[in-house]
């Protein structure tokens, strides 16, 4: 197929008797000095019609020049472009080869076509399949340019008159040294390369003029484009609003009325409709409202079991079933029996083959306490049997009489509540399984551990390189887990609003976080460090920032010396003898010490008072600590002002490492010491 800018041409044919110019016409037009023989021009630019870069583009025509050369076939150079001659393509004019011999050559050079000038017609004959295109041709007279370029391939010696203008310029430096017989020759040379220049420049100049106003013209038609577009947004966006402004004024208005027969506040028009749908009326919506069910938990419930008429008359507040990990759809389609008021424990377990236990723990009388299992086969979910376990004294013994209220097993999931008014820490009752659950393991309802927020994968991720053990289980609506540290295997909660976006429950005690300037390089570095109780007698201490993350489970005793000691084994580990004398001894004033504030160095102690003079006196046994001490209590003293020049030099320059492992002690006093 020949395309469209092959049918309007102007060629250039710089023959030896002189330079024709021929432009394509209406067919049957032949007007000019016609050729003797047909003339095939052909060129090796632009592979298949695509533009291609200049190099390239010379490289190939050199290759069809030496081809023709090595063949003897006789040819002159050319050009063909458009009738503006702003795309030109060199080309070179073949005299004696026949049609096909020429579509050969086009097609080896990768060509989609070639032209034909004969004494009747310009052909475009196609090098890809049998078309031809038969066009008319008519001589023009040559422009300046065309005459220039002429004239300096022909004065100057170049192999084309469309080389490079580097190779024109060349040309014309050898010229100019060879003897000239006066400066009007040299003139001569300089205006026949002026002449050359223009038509070199010429269309490239305006080839770019032409590409800068298309896309102007495409900028402009894309930014009305974007305009027009942006106000049929708005056009539309109006509408929407105007839609939904009415909806609004309708729906309020259909609320009122609502209001006005009687209907609860919160139930919005939606709700109405979709209560009505399944057979509810005003009187059952009034009392759902009343026990401060909202109308979304009364809806999904009623959409639950296809039916507003058949819910429970009274489940209770709302509070009071999510304190057991209940919900109303779940009470309605029967998923677990209900927890009675006044229920101390409850505790649901699903096991792979759809089976659910749930036990539940109430008052009996006299204070002691009873014991039901409640189970549901896997085919009639909604069909619960009871039995009494026993009757027990108190909860605890409740907990450690029957085994199933407080072990795991490692296919159950499980969730384990106790009442909120409750002084019980169930962890402390929980027994520790023997094996926990693989992360990703197999054969368990995962349904069901998704519904109570378990993912084993997170809570393995959080105690990673801690002994553990991981179990389907919540205990009062948290993920639990178990750990071992040097005294044994303990509890932990997870929750899910701590550091990394998931931590352990802990309160944190002790923190210390530190920013520094490297000292001299363009970088800077922080930090810091925890201890936090994450269970009863447990702790966890934890290090994050450019020193590294670590985590380790220790031992939280029950008495301050005890506790004291914890803190002070850490305070030594991570060098804050210094700090630590800061925060927990007296400054001779009020006023001392307060370029301290000034440092970006930070070391809370949330002990109480006992504890915190335990730990100041089991500090004071450490050499460095007690350095440090000195150098507070006594200010005027050279240590004394070796710290303060110390927290001066940390409070203007950022960089805090002087302030770790005494580093602000001169060596004397380090030799003294």
């Amino acid at each position: 197929m020949i395309r469209d800018a092959y049918l309007s041409v102007q060629l250039r044919l710089h023959r030896p008797a002189g330079l024709v110019v021929i432009q394509s016409a209406e067919p049957g037009i032949a007007a000019g000095d016609a050729p003797a023989q047909p003339v095939h021009i052909i060129t090796a630019y632009d592979l298949y019609g695509r533009q291609t870069n200049e190099t390239d583009n010379r490289r190939a025509q050199q290759a069809l020049i030496e081809q023709l050369d090595a063949a003897s076939v006789s040819h002159y150079p050319a050009a063909g472009a458009d009738p503006a001659w702003l795309h030109v393509e060199p080309s070179v004019a073949i005299v004696g080869l026949m049609r096909q011999e020429a579509v050969d050559l086009g097609r080896r050079f990768k060509q989609d076509a070639i032209f034909e000038w004969t004494a009747d017609v310009l052909n475009v004959v196609s090098c890809n399949d049998d078309s031809t295109v038969t066009l008319g041709w008519r001589q023009i007279t040559p422009d300046v340019r065309a005459v220039g370029a002429d004239r300096a391939w022909r004065e100057l010696g170049l192999a084309s008159p469309y080389v490079p203008i580097a190779a024109a310029s060349t040309a014309l430096d050898r010229a100019l040294g060879v003897e000239v017989a006066d400066e009007s020759q040299a003139a001569q040379l300089n205006d026949v390369f002026l002449g050359f220049a223009a038509d070199y420049w010429a269309p490239r100049v305006e080839a770019d003029q032409v590409r800068y106003f298309q896309r102007r013209e495409q900028q402009g038609e894309a930014h009305r484009a974007a305009a027009a577009a942006a106000r049929a947004s708005e056009e539309r966006r109006d509408e929407r609003r105007a839609g939904q402004a009415a909806a609004r004024k309708r729906n309020s208005a259909q609320h009122h009325e609502h209001v006005e027969a009687g209907w609860p506040r919160d139930w919005r028009p939606r709700h109405v409709q979709k209560w009505v749908e399944l057979g509810g009326d005003l009187q059952g919506a009034v009392r759902c409202s009343g026990e401060g069910w909202s109308a979304s938990d009364v809806l999904d419930a009623a959409a639950a079991i296809r039916s507003a008429t058949s819910l429970p008359n009274s489940v209770g507040v709302p509070e009071e079933l999510a304190g057991w990990g209940d919900t109303l759809s779940d009470i309605a389609l029967g998923r677990w029996p209900q927890a009675p008021s006044s229920t101390q424990v409850s505790v649901k377990r699903k096991f792979p083959d759809g089976r659910r236990e749930r036990w539940l723990v109430v008052p009996d009388g006299d204070g002691a306490v009873r014991v039901e299992r409640w189970d549901a086969a896997p085919a009639a979910a909604r069909e619960w049997t009871s039995t009494i376990v026993g009757v027990f004294p108190t909860t605890e013994a409740a907990l450690a009489g029957v085994r199933e209220l407080s072990t795991l097993g490692p296919d159950i999931v499980c969730e384990v509540n106790a009442a909120r008014d409750s002084q019980l820490n169930l962890l402390e009752h929980l027994r520790i399984p023997r094996v926990g659950v693989l992360s990703g393991a197999e054969g368990v309802d995962e349904e069901a551990a998704e519904a109570a927020g378990l993912d084993l994968d997170e809570i393995a991720r959080l105690v990673e390189g801690v002994p553990s053990r991981l179990v389907h289980c919540t205990v009062d609506g948290q993920p639990v887990v178990a750990v071992r540290n040097g005294h044994g295997w303990q509890w932990l909660s997870v929750g899910d609003d701590e550091i990394e976006n998931g931590g352990l429950v802990s309160e944190a005690l002790v923190e210390y976080r530190w920013f520094s300037e490297s000292g001299g390089a363009p970088i800077s570095w922080d930090g810091g460090g925890s201890i936090g109780v994450v269970a009863p007698k447990l702790a966890v201490i934890r290090q994050w920032g450019d020193l590294g993350d670590s985590r380790e489970f220790v031992s939280w005793p029950a008495s301050a010396r005890g506790r004291a000691g914890v803190v002070a084994r850490w305070v030594t580990e991570s060098d804050l003898e210094t700090v630590a004398a800061l925060v927990l001894e007296p400054w001779p004033d009020d006023e001392q010490w307060l370029v301290w504030y000034d440092v970006s160095i930070s070391l809370d102690l949330g002990l109480d008072d006992v504890t915190r003079e335990a730990l100041r006196r089991r500090l004071s046994k450490d050499p460095d600590y007690a350095t440090a001490r000195e150098a507070v209590r006594h200010p005027d003293s050279k240590l004394g002002r070796a710290l303060a020049a110390a927290l001066e030099q940390a409070s203007e320059s950022g960089f805090t490492g002087d302030l770790y492992r005494l580093q602000w002690v001169s060596g004397d006093e380090e030799a003294a010491r």
